[in-house]
């Protein structure tokens, strides 16, 4: 009874509510946060850098990211080129990075494999193992990977980088940042902004990210003996 009745019973109350309540919400404040990158964009390509890279990884978690990926394709419809697509990779690479920094600094070994795991998975754009698994529960990994984003970000806008392809934001998208007139000053100003999260990202993980007592439960002393 349970098996057949719980899963009814779920799905009744949460496809209303998603096509009813959730869905249109989540569609209005994806738009107000594509109209709002624009207006960002339209006066401080560096803010709007530096927002984009802070907040990526947090509406990826509220899954209101989908609502900048249509103007992302429509400027490269329209325009030939995107330039909020660049400003993604240093979020991935900050999240990466926060993600390197707990495998360097952690001495649990289930932890160390999940987040090592994870950095492989972020250098080509999966970030949810990083974010979920890793980041998101040690709490200050996650904050500084968004600092370390925003920073990088800013770098890119201030650089106005391009890409003059669609994909996901991975390792390979510094290859579609290349100019079709050839290499310049914008390719190299998305590398370094891409560099510069990942470093920081795992530098301040490292210096501040983790807890004082990082060793595993079985090094705790052993007490025996009745009181």
């Amino acid at each position: 009874m349970k098996n057949f009745f719980a899963p009814l019973i779920c799905l009744s109350v949460t496809v209303p509510l998603t096509f009813l309540v959730i869905g249109p919400l989540a569609t209005g404040l994806s738009q107000i946060l594509a109209n709002g990158y624009q207006w960002i964009y339209a006066l401080a390509p560096w803010l709007a850098g530096a927002a984009l890279g802070a907040l990526w990884q947090v509406c990826v978690i509220f899954g209101l990211h989908w609502g900048l990926v249509p103007l992302m394709i429509n400027n490269l419809a329209v325009l030939g080129h995107d330039s909020m697509l660049p400003m993604l990779l240093p979020a991935v690479m900050g999240q990466v990075g926060a993600a390197l920094g707990v495998f360097l600094r952690s001495r649990d070994a289930r932890q160390k494999m999940l987040a090592g795991s994870s950095v492989t998975a972020g250098i080509f754009g999966i970030t949810e193992p990083a974010v979920y698994g890793v980041n998101l529960p040690l709490r200050r990994p996650f904050i500084f990977g968004c600092v370390a984003g925003a920073i990088g970000g800013a770098i890119v806008g201030f650089s106005s980088t391009h890409v003059y392809s669609f994909g996901f934001a991975n390792i390979f998208t510094i290859a579609q940042m290349i100019p079709p007139g050839g290499v310049d000053s914008t390719l190299w100003g998305g590398i370094a902004g891409t560099l510069l999260a990942l470093t920081l990202g795992c530098g301040m993980t490292l210096v501040a990210g983790m807890p004082r007592n990082t060793a595993p439960d079985a090094a705790l002393p052993i007490t025996t003996g009745r009181r």
